[in-house]
């Protein structure tokens, strides 16, 4: 299949632009400690960032704790479940709200 630059461009913007939110939601299971330790065990981040994370979620609900890719953002949000966490994503709005 050949591709136009018109269409290439497309399918790079599709593709690699488009940023999903992994959301963490409250819950009143899981310990400030635990889910800290989760965040930073499965997302990466330092203790800091997990610690305000877990606060914000805990004050507003949920909070974005990470925006990636498609195939990722399911994957950790998977792997967050798997944690006994409440996690879910979805695409980011077109306006970057």
């Amino acid at each position: 299949m050949i591709f136009t630059d018109t269409e290439a461009s497309l399918s790079l913007l599709t593709d690699s632009s488009e940023k999903w939110r992994v959301w963490l939601h409250n819950d009143d299971d899981n310990t400030f400690d635990y889910v800290i330790e989760v965040l930073m065990e499965v997302l990466g981040h330092e203790a800091c960032q997990a610690e305000q994370c877990a606060l914000i979620t805990h004050l507003k609900g949920r909070s974005v704790v990470k925006e990636t890719n498609e195939k990722e953002a399911i994957r950790l949000t998977g792997v967050l479940k798997q944690k006994g966490l409440l996690a879910t994503c979805c695409l980011q709005e077109l306006s970057g709200k």
